[in-house]
């Protein structure tokens, strides 16, 4: 049986798209495809109920928008995938156009978000990746048309920094709304990103190959040291990349992320669960992001649970998505053996008893008022971002970063509702986590 959760945010997704309240036509199935066959008995009628429900504006002030996500992410049990998806829309939290909730596959394979580009050989060759690294096991063409680089792009004028994406988004998608803008019109920080194909569902081997491909691929470019940022799966893909590509530890400068889970998460199944009831599986990424998978563990024995360049995570205890991240066993922590430098902040502790000291979400940690000044101070100095050197008082007051408005806080959690729809589309679906690839066993 399909579980509640899961059809409502099916329906609410097509009932978004502005379908009328009717039965649905086969064409506006492709939401869910060959899937949707399977279960169409199941989720046809909770579907054509849904038609009728009406999302509620969204939040027009920044504190009815925290208010919203306490009532939503402040409970005791934590909420995981789906139902914070089918949560965020039922509270006003809708991505805009809302037609682009029909065919997320589509809508973001294209312009800024486009996974096939157009970029020059470097001006040294850095494929196939040099002895001691794994090997690569996709063409260069491949690795390199995943980056995009935007006409602004100084060439090293400006310090480079590589955009990294979560599960179920392209990097354009996920931080146009929030640190994009703010980084682009900045004067420490000349973004690019990686739009990863699959938007980083299948297997989490391949996507790390676009890391450490790109990061050799800018650092030559421009003849300047690299900065990463990543946010969700982006945090354990970016350490697996400079576990077993070490050849990227010399020219990443710095390594940011929001909301990791470097050991996995013991709620990322969340969303596969009525899938997998069904027989279908999971996308094999979220099979990978499981808490202590055999991804995990082969990272942990390589090494990958020690900072292996300066790093600097931000996260949050209430993440509805990467559990546990209390005390000491938090999946976002990484020790520090190679003393290279490792911070990890957590919001609430950060700005205890402040504004943003409360409920942050997953997708919170993009728009948090410390994410962009920690970034800053990493880049801006050596090793990763200090916390004494930023300005706690008045960051932990506001309820997102400088340079962003409450837009960016709807928009951002919108994003996690687009990611269902890329998280329904997927194909294939398996089973079982992908094998270890023989390099990392």
């Amino acid at each position: 049986m399909v579980s509640s959760s899961f059809a409502t945010l099916v329906g609410a997704a097509i009932l978004a798209s502005g379908t009328a309240a009717s039965p649905l036509p086969v064409a506006q199935r492709g939401l869910i495809g060959d899937f949707l066959g399977k279960v169409d008995n199941a989720l046809s009628g909770a579907l054509n109920g849904l038609l009728n429900i009406v999302s509620p504006a969204a939040p027009t002030s920044d504190t009815a928008a925290l208010a919203s996500l306490t009532s939503i992410f402040g409970g005791s049990g934590s909420t995981g995938f789906v139902s914070s998806a089918e949560a965020l829309l039922k509270a006003g939290f809708v991505p805009s156009p809302l037609s682009q909730l029909v065919n997320v596959n589509a809508t973001y394979t294209t312009g800024e978000n486009s996974q096939t580009n157009s970029n020059p050989d470097p001006p040294t060759s850095i494929f196939p990746a040099p002895a001691g690294d794994a090997p690569y096991s996709l063409d260069e063409a491949t690795l390199r048309q995943a980056i995009f680089i935007p006409d602004s792009f100084t060439n090293g004028a400006k310090p480079p920094l590589l955009i990294v994406p979560g599960t179920g988004q392209p990097s354009f998608m996920t931080y146009n709304p929030n640190l994009l803008p703010v980084l682009q019109n900045s004067a420490f920080a000349d973004p690019v990103w990686l739009n990863v194909p699959g938007f980083l569902l299948g297997d989490a081997q391949q996507s790390a190959e676009y890391i450490a491909y790109a990061t050799h691929y800018i650092g030559a470019r421009t003849g300047k040291k690299v900065t990463l940022i990543a946010y969700s799966q982006g945090n354990i893909i970016t350490q697996w990349a400079l576990t077993f590509w070490p050849s990227m530890r010399s020219i990443v400068s710095d390594f940011v992320g929001m909301s990791a889970a470097f050991r996995g998460s013991s709620l990322v199944t969340d969303g596969c669960v009525p899938i997998q009831d069904l027989g279908i599986g999971c996308p094999p990424a979220i099979h990978q992001q499981t808490l202590n998978s055999n991804f995990v563990n082969a990272m942990i024995k390589h090494g990958g649970d020690s900072a292996l360049v300066p790093t600097t995570i931000m996260f949050s205890a209430t993440d509805e998505i990467a559990q546990p991240q209390t005390g000491d066993d938090a999946v976002a922590l990484l020790k520090d053996a190679n003393n290279v430098g490792y911070t990890g902040v957590r919001t609430q502790d950060a700005c205890a008893g402040k504004l943003a000291g409360g409920v942050a979400t997953h997708e919170g940690m993009l728009y948090h008022p410390l994410t962009l000044a920690m970034l800053e101070d990493a880049m801006a100095n050596d090793g990763p971002g200090d916390l004494s050197r930023v300005d706690t008082d008045r960051l932990c007051g506001q309820a997102v970063a400088d340079g962003m408005s409450l837009s960016a806080l709807v928009q951002t959690e919108a994003g996690l509702v687009l990611a269902g729809g890329a998280f329904i589309e997927y194909r294939p679906y398996e089973q079982d986590e992908p094998a270890v690839a023989s390099y990392a066993a």
